[in-house]
């Protein structure tokens, strides 16, 4: 493997191919690339790539901080998994001269955590194609991630006990996550004939249709991942303690669920008033 377009093509149709990606995922993967192949040329050499050359990609790509970095991540993941095969340079050429260690990005603040409220969940619904309503409905069910949804294959839907056995794309924690009413409902009318239940839609598909949404219900600032954190905060409003949130999320570190421990909180507190009322 040498140039740009060996590695496209073998991270798409090769690797991705044989770890089942969804074609979805495979499609963003490769459109991905063909910008670092329209910026450097598909015969560039992989090997002589500099920190230089990513930073000069990044000044001239324009738009948002997190989608160049979405795009970096792409191309640093391919390499590293190129590498892991022997397609390339060897893992101690790769420490000594890792060249995205070069890269600067602005820091951009992170949002605050956004919670859906009943109306404005019924406005998304209102105005969401028919085609994501059950990505949204599986989000609000079970916190998972838009990667981990699209990602869903039949084989890991238990539909007799009715729960989901994943591994989280982002931490690699396997979850086994119950399907509550409404989730059930929506996997029940989903075709069977793919392996992948959402095997057409990549996940900025999904992102896109979702801020269309969002705009012509004229929510303020609200993110698919904001279902996510409507999700954990509603386990905390009924009172779930926040190590059962943490396991249902998915979270490696408690400190991370630790945010929704003020809804917990306020709970209590109502609970006592009300006790001490009665008394």
């Amino acid at each position: 493997m040498e140039t740009l377009e060996d590695l496209q093509h073998w991270y798409c149709f090769e690797y991705g191919k044989d770890k089942e990606l969804a074609d979805g995922t495979l499609e963003t993967y490769y459109s991905t690339l063909e910008k670092f192949k329209s910026f450097f040329g598909p015969d560039y050499k992989i090997r002589k790539l500099t920190g230089k050359d990513l930073n000069d990609f990044k000044d001239q790509a324009g738009g948002k901080n997190s989608t160049i970095k979405q795009n970096l991540d792409i191309l640093k993941t391919a390499l590293l998994e190129a590498l892991k095969k022997k397609k390339w340079i060897s893992f101690s050429e790769w420490i000594d001269n890792n060249p995205f260690n070069e890269i600067t990005l602005a820091q951009s603040r992170k949002p605050k955590t956004r919670v859906l409220s009943e109306e404005e969940e019924a406005l998304i619904y209102q105005y969401a194609p028919a085609y994501i309503k059950p990505i949204i409905t599986i989000a609000l069910c079970t916190g998972l991630r838009v990667s981990d949804i699209l990602s869903l294959k039949w084989s890991m839907i238990d539909r007799e006990s009715w729960v989901i056995n994943i591994v989280n794309k982002k931490t690699g924690i396997e979850l086994i996550q119950p399907i509550i009413g409404p989730a059930r409902e929506e996997i029940k009318n989903l075709e069977m004939d793919h392996q992948y239940l959402f095997p057409s839609l990549s996940r900025n598909a999904v992102s896109m249709a979702f801020k269309r949404c969002v705009d012509k219900s004229q929510i303020k600032k609200l993110r698919f991942h904001d279902l996510r954190h409507t999700f954990c905060s509603r386990l905390a409003m009924g009172n779930v303690p926040l190590v059962e949130i943490a396991e249902l999320a998915g979270h490696t570190n408690i400190q991370t669920t630790r945010r929704y421990s003020h809804l917990l909180t306020k709970n209590k507190k109502k609970a006592l008033e009300s006790l001490e009322r009665n008394n």
